[in-house]
Parts: structure tokens; sequence; C-alpha cells
């Protein structure tokens, strides 16, 4: 009997303690901080459910769906190039193509006349199909490299998610 008398006396005594620290300012400060941080999450959660904001959700949640698409698409048409062979015809059609500037320019001695300005556009027309080739290429490579589409998947999946906690 005296054991359980001592246990309920302890029992009180910790939970004196224990009321007594609530009451010290420490205790308050802290309990006032989680009020107050409390009170912000609310007010967020409650701004993040107004129509405007689910809304304005939504057109991100849409728009970088449509850069993944996008982003696909240029990977596929890509690829559609490649596979098609236009890349290797562009390729042999820029040698002969220098090649005939090449012997224009060796028959007309290098003089500016008429004909001399049509090899120099047709040299930049080349020169412009390569950088286009090559810029393709770029942006296919980088676009692997980055992880664009995967990053682009992934935050369209958080928005999608954070509408539907909202509402």
């Amino acid at each position: 009997m005296s054991g359980k008398l001592r246990d309920i006396k302890e029992t009180a005594s910790n939970a004196i303690e224990i009321i007594h620290e609530i009451g010290t300012p420490e205790v308050r400060s802290s309990l006032d901080k989680i009020k107050d941080t409390t009170k912000e999450v609310k007010e967020i959660i409650e701004t993040l459910s107004t129509p405007e904001m689910v809304k304005n959700m939504e057109n991100i949640r849409l728009t970088a769906e449509s850069m993944q698409d996008a982003a696909s698409r240029m990977e596929n048409t890509f690829r559609e190039l490649k596979a098609s062979g236009i890349f290797e015809e562009i390729k042999k059609t820029s040698e002969s193509a220098r090649g005939v500037m090449d012997s224009f320019g060796s028959t007309e001695g290098g003089s500016s006349g008429g004909g001399g300005e049509m090899i120099q556009v047709s040299r930049e027309t080349v020169q412009a199909i390569k950088e286009l080739v090559q810029e393709l290429k770029l942006a296919v490579q980088d676009s692997r490299k980055s992880g664009v589409i995967k990053n682009i998947n992934e935050t369209a999946k958080e928005i999608s998610s954070l509408k539907e906690s909202v509402t």
C-alpha cells in the first residue's frame, strides 16, 4: 500500500513540476511561436485554396505539361530526322555544293561579278544548314543531359498533388 502511495505522490510531484515548467517564460515563448506558426500555415493553406491560386496552380501544371510535350516532340522529330537519313543527305549535299562552289571559284578567278555573289550566298546557305543541324543536335543532347524533361514532369506531378491536397 505504501508503494502505491509513493507512486501517487511521485506522479503528483511530477505533474506539479511539469505545470511549473509550462509556466516558465521560455516555454510560454515557445508555445507562442508554435501558435504563430500554426496561424501562418493556416493562412497559407487558405490562400492556396482560393479559386485564383487553384487556377494559377492548374495553369502552371498545364504549362509544365506543354513544355514536356514540346520537348518530347522535339526529341522525336530529331530521332525521326536522324533515322530518315536526312542529316546524311544534308552532309552529302553540303559537300557537293562546296565542291561546285570551289569549282566556280577556280574557273572565275575570284571575280566579284554576279557569279561571285551567287557563290557567296550559296556558301552562306550551306553554312546556315550546317549550323542548324548542329544546334538541333546540341539541343537534344542538352535536354537529355540536363534532365529538363524529367524536371518538368516532376514539377507537374508536385503541382498536381499540391492542388489535390488543397482542394
